[in-house]
């Protein structure tokens, strides 16, 4: 434990970031439902029902729709 405090000590006066591979997983997954939303409400005004564009959005890619 005492390492890693001088690590991060000597980081943040040296100014450097550490890389968090969590803060870059939750921007992926922000992306992911902004995307997943536009999917949503395109799929709405295209005419599709609310369960029928939530179908379609459980895969993102996804196209086919089996009522």
């Amino acid at each position: 434990m005492k390492n890693k405090e001088g690590l991060d000590r000597l980081l943040n006066t040296a100014n450097v970031k550490k890389h968090n591979p969590e803060d870059e997983m939750v921007t992926q997954m922000r992306w992911i439902a902004t995307i997943t939303r536009v999917k949503y409400d395109e799929l709405i005004k295209q005419g599709f029902n609310k369960n029928q564009a939530l179908e379609l959005c459980k895969n993102l890619l996804s196209m086919d729709y089996k009522s």
